[in-house]
């Protein structure tokens, strides 16, 4: 089966990342409180030597009773919280809904997770790694619910033409907008029905190299099951089906890390408790399996993939306590560990340039505690703490405004509600 990767050009790209820097500037600097005469700093901050960089808790948002904070935006300005009747909606830190996706589903059944620009989020329905899942996404500056339609026939081929210049709405700290009402009603049909149809969403995540939300699908055929990845510009709200991940006897686990064209998948094979860890090609469509990674008492758990795709940061879960997250190397499959963390850990992420990594703690009874590291075997070190939970499986963005947030959450973060159950995001400074 063919594969490709939707580029854009030169032009267009360069043109899409102003559009974003321009957000991040209007937003996550005047947050992070940098300032050039009374107005916003014209470049991504930068910090210094790590070893001076410190952290403070970004502004919380107020949370009426019975609804529970899923994600925030990697720029810290926006929100995405779930209320009892299963409606994710993005809301703004200083007040004020943009738009909601109405699931009518149980909190706990429900994901999300902000694009790396802060202009979309993604929200997710029993998306476990093996359930007829549904996915839409909504427009953070628009407050437009799109629904992430079904995927059949075979992958597409690679094409140069630009991605669309559809204009899309300002992003979280734009202009309010009133909530869009927006019917998210499963198509008619049965779970079978969504199977076979291409339309059985299993997992997803964001690429931070093109902006694009990569997700897996799960298709039974004659031929059989098979788990297919599909790659979505959230511009276009097209879909394209890149090709397929798994052969006979596999299924894949419900979290996953990609960036550029690295896809890093737990792999279950029919035999095995444990799953492996494989990287998937994205522009060639080659799969190559790295085995069970880790303590033989726990399930490794892709966090990350470096910007220059050459390790991926990768924790654990499991009955075992899960430890610190260690660096995977993709060419040998050798994970090192990070001198310093010590704790329970749950998410991870790189710094925007590759050189260092941040990781949180599960919190709960105890706080959150935000870790960073060198990724050239500098020792890590506990930065700052704060109350609040994150389950194993969220995602942990580090922005170009030196924002970190817990900007995805998997099924069953919102099944605890109240003040210790909203998961954090802190500036850094330095």
């Amino acid at each position: 089966m063919g594969w490709s990767r939707r580029r854009e050009r030169a032009g267009s790209a360069a043109a899409r990342r102003a559009s974003r820097l321009a957000s991040w500037l209007a937003s996550g600097l005047i947050l992070a409180g940098c300032t050039t005469g009374g107005t916003p700093a014209a470049a991504p901050l930068r910090l210094g030597p790590l070893s001076a960089v410190h952290a403070v808790v970004a502004p919380g948002t107020a949370l009426a009773a019975g609804t529970a904070l899923l994600a925030v935006s990697p720029d810290g300005t926006g929100r995405a919280v779930v209320d009892a009747g299963g409606a994710v909606c993005v809301r703004r830190v200083h007040g004020g809904s943009v738009g909601c996706v109405p699931t009518g589903a149980s909190p706990g059944r429900l994901s999300a997770a902000f694009s790396p620009d802060s202009r979309t989020l993604a929200v997710g329905l029993d998306l476990t790694g093996a359930a007829a899942g549904r996915v839409w996404t909504v427009d953070t500056g628009t407050g437009a619910v799109t629904p992430v339609p079904a995927v059949a026939g075979v992958a597409a081929r690679r094409t140069t033409a630009a991605p669309s210049a559809t204009p899309r709405g300002s992003a979280v700290a734009g202009t309010s907008t009133a909530p869009r009402p927006t019917s998210a009603a499963p198509p008619a049909g049965t779970p079978a029905d969504a199977y076979r149809s291409g339309a059985a969403w299993v997992a997803m995540a964001w690429n931070v190299a093109d902006g694009h939300l990569v997700l897996l699908n799960l298709l039974v055929s004659d031929a059989g099951p098979s788990v297919r990845v599909v790659d979505l510009d959230p511009v276009t709200a097209v879909p394209r089906l890149l090709g397929t991940v798994t052969r006979a006897n596999q299924g894949v686990g419900p979290v996953m890390a990609v960036r550029g064209d690295t896809l890093l998948v737990q792999v279950y094979v029919a035999d095995r408790t444990r799953p492996d860890l494989a990287t998937v090609d994205l522009a060639s469509g080659a799969v190559r399996d790295l085995g069970q990674i880790g303590s033989p008492d726990t399930t490794a758990v892709p966090y990350d993939v470096a910007p220059d795709g050459r390790t991926a940061l990768v924790g654990s879960a499991g009955l075992a306590p899960s430890g610190p997250p260690g660096l995977l190397d993709l060419s040998t499959g050798r994970l090192t560990a990070i001198p310093g963390l010590t704790g329970t850990f749950v998410a991870g992420g790189y710094a925007p340039d590759g050189t260092a990594v941040a990781a949180v703690t599960a919190g709960g009874t105890a706080p959150v505690q935000l870790w960073l590291a060198g990724t050239d075997g500098s020792r890590g070190r506990g930065v700052a703490g704060t109350v609040g939970q994150v389950r194993s499986g969220a995602r942990l963005c580090w922005s170009p405004v030196q924002v970190v947030a817990v900007c995805g959450a998997p099924p069953g973060s919102a099944a605890t509600t109240g003040p210790g159950a909203a998961p954090p995001a802190w500036v850094l400074r330095g």
